[in-house]
């Protein structure tokens, strides 16, 4: 009995399978883009340009709340001369910033050593242009302890980071201590330095 199929015909069959599975190969490659599609399901976390751009944004607490870590230092060393110089230009010019550290220090019952947690109280700002023209913050340190034992509920202090319309105003512009007192609020505030006010 004779095949119905010549060894030309088998040759075609033969040739029209690895070209649709070749089609079909390419076909899978292009659809799938070897995974480098950005609409994968890939972690975005994983790409390294959204790393850096979190890197620029405006991260206001984070950053006071490193700087209140190096500030609380100056407080323990009662280090006049470096807290002064945190104060802003026109706090430093109208006040005797001196005299009222020294009142600051004798209202403690010791010396200040350490603080239970520090607390970013809010952030006053403006955006001008994209950019931030006026920030202000305020930090508090809670529970703080002297070496007495002696623990005072919070201890503040606010400061203008961004002010373009008037730079001499940036910098701390009031520390403010609640010591316990025997009146209607169960405290008064030890200042030095007074808040900003525009």
């Amino acid at each position: 009995m004779k095949s119905e199929y010549t060894s030309g015909d088998n040759m075609r069959t033969n040739k029209l399978i690895c070209k649709l599975l070749t089609c079909a190969i390419v076909s899978l490659v292009f659809l799938n883009g070897c995974g480098s599609d950005f609409s994968s399901t890939g972690s975005v976390q994983d790409r390294p340009v959204v790393n850096t751009s979190r890197e620029k944004e405006y991260h206001p607490e984070k950053n006071a709340k490193k700087e209140a870590v190096d500030y609380f230092e100056y407080l323990k060393k009662k280090d006049i001369q470096s807290l002064n110089d945190l104060f802003s230009s026109d706090v430093q010019a109208s006040h005797d910033l001196k005299m009222e550290w020294e009142a600051f220090f004798n209202a403690l019952e010791g010396n200040i050593v350490s603080y239970e947690n520090i607390s970013y109280l809010g952030e006053e700002v403006r955006i001008d242009d994209h950019k931030v023209s006026y920030s202000d913050i305020t930090i508090r340190y809670e529970n703080v302890k002297t070496d007495t034992g002696k623990i005072y509920k919070r201890l503040d202090y606010r400061q203008l980071r961004v002010d373009n319309t008037h730079p001499d105003a940036e910098g701390i512009s009031i520390f403010s201590l609640a010591v316990p007192a025997d009146n209607s609020k169960g405290f008064e505030e030890v200042n030095v330095g007074e808040p900003f006010n525009e």
